[in-house]
């Protein structure tokens, strides 16, 4: 799994973000991937020409991105790479009653628990362990 897959599917899969493709251009069309996340109003709805905009949004499946296609909109989180983006996933776990437990060594070592279920993995850096951890928890990507 490439970066941008893993942060897609951490985005989409544990902090439930929706995304929509934003046709953009009249002669050269680009591609981007816009994002609802949970309690937001619709991407197109903060304009006063909503009913225009929102026919250029369409639902898209995170599994159909494609680099050379799509563009993520500006500021995309990178949650496998940038521990504070990281600290995102955490909070949305706890948020939802996980109990976090990270141990630093070697390696990082990420453990997750909720009534009776624990899902533990460990790798180099703690960034994917993080999200490798977060997928599996919320039954994402087998990892």
């Amino acid at each position: 799994m490439t970066s941008d897959e893993l942060n897609l599917q951490v985005a989409t899969k544990v902090l439930g973000w929706i995304p929509w493709l934003k046709v953009v251009g009249s002669t050269t069309l680009y591609y981007v991937i816009a994002w609802q996340k949970p309690g937001e109003q619709e991407p197109w709805m903060g304009s006063r020409d909503w009913k225009v905009l929102k026919e250029r949004y369409t639902p898209f499946d995170i599994n159909d991105y494609d680099p050379a296609i799509h563009t993520l909109s500006g500021g995309f989180p990178d949650f496998q790479g940038d521990i504070s983006d990281a600290w995102q996933v955490i909070k949305s776990l706890h948020d939802k009653e996980w109990f976090v437990s990270i141990h630093i060594a070697d390696t990082v070592f990420v453990d997750l628990s909720k009534t009776g279920e624990t899902f533990e993995v460990d790798e180099q850096e703690a960034p994917i362990a993080i999200c490798l951890a977060a997928l599996k928890a919320v039954g994402g990507e087998d990892v």
